[in-house]
């Protein structure tokens, strides 16, 4: 049987749902899929009784040939862009 961790390549650990949502969709609009893995109390649990700004431990995969890609988007540094549109 396949396990998890030989299908799919860690990319990062989301340590909030907000940073989760933004790394999944942010990934996703570049055209890599996202595969997530909570570690502990998570989930929905975790949201329905501590609330959804709570801390996390979202494990992000990515499909091993996406890694390098994915690690790549994840440095960009997109402040000069920001600067240009707020002058």
């Amino acid at each position: 049987m396949e396990r998890f961790e030989d299908r799919y390549a860690l990319l990062k650990v989301a340590y909030s749902d907000m940073e989760f949502a933004v790394t999944r969709s942010f990934l996703e609009a570049n055209g890599i899929k996202v595969t997530s893995r909570e570690k502990g109390f998570g989930g929905p649990i975790r949201s329905i009784f501590m609330g959804t700004f709570t801390t996390a431990n979202i494990e992000i995969f990515v499909d091993p040939g996406d890694l390098e890609e994915a690690k790549k988007l994840l440095k960009t540094d997109f402040s000069e862009l920001a600067e240009e549109e707020w002058h």
